[in-house]
């Protein structure tokens, strides 16, 4: 009987949810600027920071999509953050939104005014609301 380390058990089921990408340079799931490149297969999960209570509801973790630009004089990033976060916590309407927010340079992300609600409608902080459809 073969063994099998613990570790490498892990791995290999890990791997199968996730294939590490390959860089132009060969480096495999090594990216540009020392951060880790990798497709998704199956679901990716963001999942609450917490447990919901009468008193309180929890955001999701945030998911970051960050873009480089430069100013003509030194780069800046740009952040864009998709939350899932609580709405009407503790009443009869819970429900949940999809918030985007956003940062330059090392801020951190803060609400952009844009959600999509758990119906499918796009609400902005100016008083338009848009139903989504497929």
């Amino acid at each position: 009987m073969k063994y099998r380390h613990p570790l490498k058990e892990i791995l290999t089921q890990m791997r199968s949810y996730w294939e590490l990408g390959s860089v132009p340079n060969g480096n495999r799931g090594y990216g540009e600027g020392g951060h880790w490149q990798h497709h998704a297969r199956g679901t990716l999960v963001s999942p609450a920071t917490g447990t919901a209570t009468a008193l309180k509801g929890f955001n999701s973790n945030p998911r970051d999509f960050i873009a480089a630009v430069s100013n003509a004089s030194v780069p800046v990033n740009q952040t864009f953050r998709l939350q899932a976060e609580p709405a009407g916590n503790h009443t009869a309407a819970a429900s949940g939104t999809l918030n985007l927010l956003y940062a330059a340079g090392a801020g951190v992300p803060a609400e952009t005014g844009l959600k999509i609600s758990s119906k499918g409608l796009l609400h902005s902080s100016r008083p338009r609301s848009v139903r989504l459809r497929a």
